[in-house]
């Protein structure tokens, strides 16, 4: 989980920036362009330190929710072991706990990406840290501003992750001769458990992506906060 934090975080920041930038000329080579230029390399990381506090505590939670599901359906289903619905079933529960946990990293995270194009604007940026930006979305909301993005939260995960253990499911299947890496009495070679991995991935963000895109706008409605607004530049900006 955290390496996949630390890995991920420069596609993350580009993502974000690219969501949030009302431009049609904003590709990601323009993006990554304006925060290497505003910020230098560390601007890539922009946020970073909210998801990576909790990414091992949160992937323990993913892994063991899906655990936990899939000996729930399994004592009522009749399907083979590693059967490709139950396996999706199984994922999209992984959602409910899950989305406690990345509602509130995610508000502080978007937050921090949000000011970052704040600073490529030109203007002084708004949080010198992630508790500093925790404190004053407090002051500004609260507990109800941690929790804002939950259900835009929730609708993301519950397809995406129903997505991504329905096709890890499958691809260990298709990487394997027999079926016993579904029951546990095979093992899966590691660069097929890599290849198994990084399709799930991509059948998840191809699933999810719009639903992200709404979720990202919604949570980053922080820059609607007073010094935000007073000084916004009203031209679009990367």
């Amino acid at each position: 989980g955290a390496c996949l934090c630390v890995v991920g975080a420069p596609f993350d920041v580009v993502k974000v920036r690219q969501q949030q930038t009302r431009s049609d000329g904003a590709s990601p080579s323009r993006i990554v362009r304006s925060i290497l230029r505003a910020e230098g390399v560390v601007g890539l990381w922009r946020g970073v330190g909210p998801p990576l506090m909790v990414a091992v505590p949160q992937f323990a939670l993913v892994f063991g929710s899906h655990e936990a599901a899939r000996a729930l359906i399994s004592r009522h289903s009749t399907r083979p072991p590693g059967d490709g619905r139950d396996a999706a079933l199984a994922g999209a529960l992984v959602a409910v706990p899950t989305t406690f946990v990345y509602t509130p990293v995610d508000r502080v995270k978007l937050a921090m990406q949000s000011d970052g194009r704040r600073v490529a604007s030109g203007l002084p940026p708004l949080y010198s840290s992630a508790s500093q930006c925790a404190r004053q979305l407090w002051r500004s909301g609260g507990a109800a501003s941690f929790s804002r993005g939950f259900f835009a939260t929730l609708a993301r995960d519950v397809p995406g992750w129903a997505s991504y253990f329905y096709v890890y499911s499958a691809a260990k299947r298709w990487l394997t001769s027999g079926g016993g890496v579904l029951d546990g009495t095979a093992e899966l070679s590691p660069v097929a458990s890599l290849a198994a991995g990084g399709l799930a991935g991509a059948a998840t963000w191809a699933t999810c992506l719009p639903l992200d895109a709404v979720k990202t706008h919604y949570q980053s409605d922080v820059v609607a906060l007073p010094e935000m607004c007073r000084d916004r530049p009203r031209s679009p900006e990367i």
